[in-house]
């Protein structure tokens, strides 16, 4: 069997198939002794919103089902009433509403009611609830935004993501087999125990022994791997190689750079990754020149703060004239297999302290995501629903390939959502 993330061969570490740079693939009998918690779960309905296929996941030993398209969360009959203490039976109806959604597992008309500040759509007959995106966020602090998606090493099916006790884990939707990053395992006997869960374990770790074996080699490997990082910096000034550049840079130049009025020329705004790859490549494989567009960059060309994006989107539009916006994805983007515990371990190690880390919501703050292609989707229809963007702005979304420089229109914001599908550019 590969790894699922560098297709390197696994290697066999009694319950456990291991890869030494990655992590470890258990099966769910395996996954249950070592820590008590049963993942066997599927379920395939469909958005009631968008209609893509819903996602199952588990959040603290529960089973969901997440939108990877949009982001929303469907919870079972009680489900809703277990995370958040809240009877939506007791919501008082919402009659301003302008759509009218169909449960996705009994094809009733829900209801929309309001309960806990938010609007949430609920279905009489099954006792479902519909939360859109966010909306389970801004009751309970739970974010079940999903991560990466790879291929069980098993049987090669889709691996859903799973939250268990804040830890990210993958769940195979055939054969439940469970991948663990680096230290996930260790990250959740840790939280099941704080959670007076029984851990049904030989070692006194509360993780099997051969699992025990594998991590104990892995962290051996990650503190060599970080051991030479560091060193490799050591004698590096980088004031001084920007000193000299620049230097460089004033002796090539004949005179002064053409003046600008820094409005740009194009009336466009440009939302993209701040991946050190797409330096020089994004401008020049999509012909913008210095002064054609503002560039708006962050980790994965995402939304983890409407108030952030907004405020420079403001800017663009209301003091600059700008009259288009335009989502600029990538292949092989980082923030899709982002890590939350390797990003909070190597935080601690860098002496960040411990309160100033948001645990309770990483992923949201971290801002990873399914597919580039879903990120792009959502990151469009939340400007385009944002009451601070006018309607007559078209907000576009291009994928753009790392190591060709191709762009595959994702959303074209001069045509209705119906009917957009994706095509080259």
């Amino acid at each position: 069997m590969k790894c699922p993330i560098c297709t390197r061969d696994l290697t066999s570490n009694g319950d456990a198939l291991a890869c030494q740079p990655h992590g470890v693939l258990l099966s769910a009998e395996a996954f249950q002794k070592a820590t008590g918690i049963d993942a066997k779960y599927t379920k395939r309905v469909t958005c009631p919103v968008c209609g893509t296929y819903l996602n199952s996941t588990i959040s603290d030993k529960s089973p969901v089902s997440v939108c990877p398209t949009c982001r929303g969360v469907w919870l079972d009959d009680s489900e809703f009433e277990k995370k958040t203490g809240a009877d939506p039976k007791t919501g008082f109806a919402v009659k301003w509403v302008t759509r009218k959604l169909v449960c996705p597992v009994c094809k009733k008309a829900m209801n929309t009611v309001m309960t806990r500040g938010v609007e949430i759509d609920f279905c009489e007959k099954c006792g479902g609830v519909w939360l859109d995106t966010k909306e389970l966020e801004l009751i309970t602090g739970v974010d079940l935004s999903l991560g990466r998606r790879i291929a069980c090493p098993s049987c090669a099916s889709p691996m859903l993501p799973g939250i268990i006790h804040q830890v990210e884990i993958d769940i195979c939707a055939k054969c439940s087999s469970v991948w663990l990053d680096n230290g996930e395992m260790e990250l959740l006997t840790e939280r099941v125990k704080d959670n007076t869960i029984s851990v049904q374990s030989s070692s006194a770790t509360g993780v099997s022994p051969a699992v025990e074996v594998v991590f104990r080699k892995l962290d051996t490997a990650e503190a060599s791997v970080s051991g030479t990082i560091e060193k490799s910096a050591e004698n590096r000034n980088v004031l001084d190689e920007i000193a000299s550049a620049n230097k460089e840079f004033l002796k090539a130049q004949t005179g002064k750079l053409k003046k600008h009025s820094g409005m740009p020329s194009r009336k466009l705004a440009i939302i993209s990754c701040m991946d050190p790859r797409l330096t020089y490549l994004l401008e020049r494989s999509l012909g913008f020149k210095r002064g054609d567009a503002f560039f708006i960059k962050n980790a994965g060309a995402t939304m983890t703060s409407d108030d952030e994006l907004l405020r420079s989107l403001a800017v663009a539009l209301f003091a600059s004239d700008i009259e288009e916006i335009l989502v600029v994805g990538h292949t092989d983007c980082k923030m899709a297999k982002i890590n939350s515990f390797t990003v909070t371990e190597a935080m601690k190690k860098r002496n960040v302290k411990k309160e100033s880390i948001p645990v309770s919501d990483i992923r949201t703050w971290l801002g990873g995501f399914a597919t580039e292609q879903d990120n792009i989707k959502s990151i469009v229809e939340r400007l385009r629903k944002s009451p601070l963007i006018p309607a007559n702005v078209p907000v576009h979304g291009l994928l753009l390939d790392i190591d060709t420089g191709k762009a595959e229109i994702i959303v074209n914001g001069y045509r209705r959502p119906a009917q957009n599908v994706s095509q080259n550019v």
